[in-house]
C-alpha cells in the first residue's frame, strides 16, 4: 500500500522528522534504507484485515492481563541506525510509560500486503525486523486470500506459509491466533 518517492535522494531520521513537520497529519511516510515512502490510502480489506487482528490481540491482551502492548502507527528503529524508521500496519511491544511515536523495543510486527508493496514487506522491512534484538515474529497477511508468512526467531527468520484453518502461533507472547478471525467479513477474491 505503498508509493516510493522515485528519486536517488537519500535522507537520515533528522530529516526526515523535519520533513514530517510540513506534512499533514493524514499522511503516512516512513523511511527505508534511506528512501521517503509513502503509502497510499489503504484498502477496506487491509483495514478490516488490521481491525481483525488488533481486536483478537486485544482479546487476547485482556483475557491474560499480557504485559505487552498492541499498537497501530508507531515507528520501529535500530539504534546507531539513521536511515530506518519503518512504521508497521501493527506491532506488540512491551508496556511502556513513555509517549513517543516510535520505538527500539518491537516484540512483533505485522504487515497486510498491497500489490505494490510485495518486495519491500517481504525482503527489505524483513532484512531490517530481523536486526531488532527483541522481535521474535515478523507476520506477513495477505490481502486477496487467507495466508499468512511468519519469520520467527526460533526459526532463524526462515519463512513459513499459513493457510485457512491454521493459527499464528507466537509462544512467547502467549498469542494464538486463528486465521480464520483475522480474515473475518473481509471480502476476499
Amino acid at each position: 500500500m505503498a508509493q516510493a518517492l522515485h528519486s536517488d535522494y537519500q535522507t537520515d531520521i533528522g530529516a526526515f522528522h523535519a520533513f514530517m513537520r510540513d506534512r499533514p497529519a493524514w499522511e503516512k511516510w516512513e523511511l527505508i534504507d534511506g528512501e521517503l515512502i509513502v503509502h497510499a490510502t489503504p484498502t477496506k480489506r487491509h483495514q478490516l484485515i488490521t481491525g481483525n487482528l488488533l481486536f483478537e490481540l486485544e482479546t487476547i491482551k485482556r483475557g491474560v492481563t499480557a504485559s505487552w502492548l498492541a499498537l497501530i502507527g508507531i515507528g520501529t528503529r535500530l539504534p546507531g541506525d539513521s536511515r530506518n524508521e519503518i512504521v508497521p500496519d501493527l506491532m506488540v511491544l512491551p508496556r511502556a510509560s513513555d509517549a513517543s511515536n516510535w520505538t527500539y523495543h518491537v516484540l512483533a510486527a505485522f504487515e497486510v500486503l498491497s500489490p505494490d508493496s510485495l518486495r519491500r514487506d517481504m525482503i527489505r522491512k524483513r532484512d531490517f525486523y530481523t536486526r531488532i534484538d527483541s522481535l521474535t515474529h515478523y507476520v506477513v497477511l495477505a490481502q486477496d486470500r487467507i495466508e499468512a508468512t511468519i519469520f520467527a526467531r526460533s526459526d532463524a527468520f526462515s519463512p513459513k506459509t499459513l493457510a485457512a484453518g491454521d493459527r499464528i502461533e507466537i509462544a512467547p507472547l502467549g498469542i494464538s491466533l486463528p486465521l480464520a478471525e483475522i480474515y473475518r467479513d473481509v471480502p476476499l477474491g
